[in-house]
């Protein structure tokens, strides 16, 4: 199976601590460093469909900024919330290649 690496973004552009949204292929998705470990997700709560870039880190997750969902990485999730049916974040798999943070495509 191939695999198949798309260049988002340069370590040294996102520093610890930070969520910044990157393009590709006519998509948005955010990218988040926990301590230089790199977790890219949509910029959508799963919830009601917020915003999640004006979302807070809270150790190693998300916080949705409307109800406070906290969603878990590496795998998206839901650790705090009032709604267990809430479905878990899609997380996409990065791995730094030739210098950038990359999404890996395997196909």
């Amino acid at each position: 199976m191939p695999t198949f690496f798309v260049p988002l973004i340069r370590p040294e552009d996102l520093p610890t601590g930070a969520i910044t949204p990157v393009s590709t292929e006519g998509r948005t998705l955010l990218i988040a460093n926990v301590d230089g470990q790199y977790y890219a997700f949509p910029p959508e709560c799963p919830h009601e469909g917020a915003d999640l870039s004006r979302g807070r880190l809270d150790g190693a997750a998300i916080r949705c900024p409307n109800h406070q969902y906290l969603f878990g990485f590496p795998d998206g999730n839901l650790i705090e919330s009032d709604d267990d049916a809430c479905p878990p974040l899609t997380m996409f798999q990065l791995e730094e290649h030739d210098g950038t943070i990359s999404l890996r495509v395997d196909l």
